[in-house]
This record gives structure tokens, C-alpha cells and sequence, in this order.
């Protein structure tokens, strides 16, 4: 009963993400109006009073659904954004932190120090500390360099990047001490930058979509106390914050739907933090290597792993450097580099890797072996 309740809300959760991104990429086809459009002769409408405005209008005429779905473009964009600069800079002084030297440990002192010891508390100690630092030290920021989209990201990503070093620096120690103690395995050592390289991928993408919820929910914060994306970007804190503390009468619709959106996609996030945690977290200890003294694993490949790998970070080629496919590697690698001034490429290579990463997902085991990993062994053995 407990696991088809699970597989229940994690099924609900994947529908909101995707009626998400759908919102957000099809935003101006999908809203009925401009959501800036006044009307003056639909001024504060209530849900369901006219047909042309389902869920109502403000006190300016404006329609809440439309508004409602340009706030989920912002929060696909802050939520993304946030996530994947957090990934980028933690990556790297992970990396660093992992392999030692001078700079490795100032790193250690000054990040991983401070978010090991909080990811030690309790987990109500640990929620409660990191909401506190987390708000309090976004507000001091936001005071210190003023509101704005890109401040606000750039905060978030600040706030974000301790919990990725750590993690990816835990990954980079863990596959080095098994290196370490087993040099005279000279193929496994000639595979330790692409284990290396898939752990940590797998270590971001865990941390990365843990990260989302709190993400959302302190963009929120910032926003509807003021601070934060300015009023002229459509978000759903914002649309809240508008119909409080006015003179007028309060509209709980134009209040309770994006607060209410706002909870639904933090719930659904959560969840499927969750899940994708579970998936891939006896993943990346099995790609950090084999038992010390033992012989190396054959190869064989997850899925699962690159599935997500192929959903998450596919646009950069990483699921077809997981498989072995290293040509196709660097042809998305590259497309997604032209995305910067080629917009099309980089669109195609998404798309793309997306389908591909659910086809691995609904694959089975046996045929996925088939399919992407002896296929690709027996191509290169031909090519050679």
C-alpha cells in the first residue's frame, strides 16, 4: 500500500514538472491573454463569472490564469538558472577541494567545513539552521547588492553552491582512495577520469534536484516580501503580494492561486528529488569503482543513470560520454556551445536528448544492454 502510494505522488509530481516546463515554454500560447492586459470593464472578476476569465481578474482587470502561467515561466528560469550556476561553481571547487593542495584546503575551511557540520545536525536541526542561514544571509545580500532577477539568481546560486562542493568533493576523495589503493590495476586506473567524470555528474544531478524545492521557496520569499524579482517580471509571489496590505478589498483568488501553485510545485519537487535520489544514489557508489584488490566490473552501464543523465545534463553530451559514445559526445557538446548564437541546434540536441533519456528509462535492462552498450562496443571494435 505504501509503495503504491509512493508510486502515486511521484507519478503526480512528474505530471506537475511537466505541466510546468510546458507552461513555461509555451507560455504565450498557452495564456488566454497578455497577462498585462488591463480590462476595465472585468475589473475584479471572480473564478467562474465569465467565461473568458476562468479564474477570475485583479483589481486591474488582468486575468489570473494568464498570470498564473507566465509565473511559471520566471520560476522554471530562477529554479533552472539557480540549479545549474550552483552545479557549475560547485563543481569545480569540489573538484579542487577533493584533490588537496593549498587551495583544496582553503576550500575545505571555508565551505565544506561550515555544510558538513550542519548536514551532521539532526534533520529538524539541520531544516531549521539551514532555512535561517539561508534566508537571513539572502536577505543581506539582496540589501547589500539590490533586487533584480539577476542578483536574485546569483544569491540563490551563492546560498546553493556549499551543499554541491561538499558533495562533489566527497565523490572526487572516494574514487581517488580506491585508486590509490589498488595502482597495480592498470586498466582501472586508465579508467579513473571517466568513472571520476560520471560520479560526479550523478552526485550533481542528486544534489541539484534536491536543491530545487528550497530553490523556489526562497525566491518566493525574497520576492513577496519586496527584495527579491522586481514586480515588472510576472511571478507568482509577486501576484500574491500584490492584493495584500492595499486598501481595497482582498481578492483570495488573485492571492491563493500562485500561493497555491507556489506549494504544489515545491511539493512536487520534493518528491521527485526524492525519487531521483533513490535511483541514482547506489549508482554513484557503484561507478566510483569496485571493491579494493578486486577486479574491475565489466562495464556494464545503469540506465537509469543514463536516463537522467540524458534528461538533466543531455544538451552537453554527458549521457553519450556515460555509454562510451564519445563522437556523439562532442557533436552535442558542440551544438549546445552554437546554442549561444544558433538557437536551433541547441533546441534540437534538447529535444532530442530528452526522448533519449526516457527511452533508456522505459528500456529494459537486458534490451538497453543490447541496444546502447554491446552495439557501441562492437562499432568501435569495428572502427579499430
Amino acid at each position: 500500500m505504501e509503495n503504491g502510494a509512493m508510486l502515486l505522488l511521484r507519478s503526480l509530481s512528474l505530471l506537475m514538472a511537466a505541466v510546468l516546463v510546458v507552461c513555461a515554454i509555451f507560455a504565450p500560447l498557452l495564456a488566454p491573454t497578455v497577462p498585462d492586459r488591463l480590462s476595465p470593464e472585468f475589473v475584479v472578476v471572480a473564478p467562474f463569472e465569465a467565461w473568458a476569465y476562468p479564474l477570475g481578474t485583479d483589481f486591474l482587470g488582468r486575468d489570473v490564469l494568464s498570470r498564473l502561467i507566465y509565473g511559471a515561466r520566471s520560476a522554471v528560469a530562477v529554479v533552472i538558472t539557480t540549479v545549474v550556476l550552483a552545479a557549475a561553481t560547485g563543481t569545480m571547487l569540489g573538484v579542487v577541494a577533493g584533490f588537496g593542495g593549498r587551495t583544496g584546503r582553503m576550500v575545505d575551511r571555508l565551505l565544506v567545513g561550515p555544510t558538513a557540520g550542519v548536514a551532521g545536525l539532526p534533520t529538524w536541526g539541520r531544516v531549521l539552521l539551514s532555512a535561517n542561514i539561508g534566508i537571513f544571509a539572502g536577505l543581506f545580500f539582496l540589501a547589500l547588492f539590490g533586487s533584480g532577477f539577476i542578483n536574485m539568481v546569483w544569491v540563490l546560486a551563492l546560498l546553493s553552491t556549499p551543499k554541491v562542493v561538499l558533495a562533489v568533493r566527497n565523490a572526487v576523495r572516494g574514487i581517488k582512495s580506491l585508486g590509490g589503493a589498488d595502482t597495480a590495476n592498470g586498466s582501472w586506473i586508465a579508467s579513473l577520469p571517466s568513472r571520476m567524470t560520471a560520479n560526479i555528474a550523478v552526485t550533481v544531478i542528486i544534489t541539484g534536484s534536491l536543491q530545487f524545492k528550497s530553490v523556489l521557496l526562497l525566491e518566493s520569499l525574497f520576492t513577496f516580501l519586496g527584495v527579491g524579482i522586481p514586480p515588472d517580471v510576472h511571478t507568482w509571489s509577486s501576484m500574491a503580494a500584490g492584493v495584500v496590505g492595499g486598501d481595497t478589498n482582498f481578492l483570495w483568488w488573485a492571492f491563493w492561486f500562485p500561493m497555491a501553485s507556489i506549494l504544489a510545485t515545491a511539493i512536487a519537487l520534493h518528491f521527485l528529488g526524492g525519487w531521483v535520489r533513490e535511483i541514482l544514489g547506489s549508482q554513484a557508489v557503484a561507478l566510483a569503482g569496485h571493491p579494493v584488490g578486486g577486479a574491475a566490473p565489466s562495464g556494464a552501464k545503469s540506465r537509469h543513470v543514463a536516463g537522467l543523465l540524458a534528461i538533466f545534463l543531455g544538451c552537453f553530451g554527458v549521457h553519450k560520454f556515460y555509454l562510451g559514445n564519445v563522437k556523439m559526445g562532442i557533436v552535442y557538446l558542440l551544438c549546445s556551445t552554437l546554442g549561444s548564437v544558433l538557437v536551433l541546434p541547441a533546441l534540437v540536441v534538447l529535444v532530442v536528448s530528452v526522448v533519449e533519456g526516457i527511452r533508456y528509462l522505459i528500456t529494459d535492462d537486458l534490451r538497453f544492454q543490447q541496444l546502447y552498450i554491446d552495439r557501441q562496443r562492437g562499432q568501435a571494435t569495428n572502427s579499430e
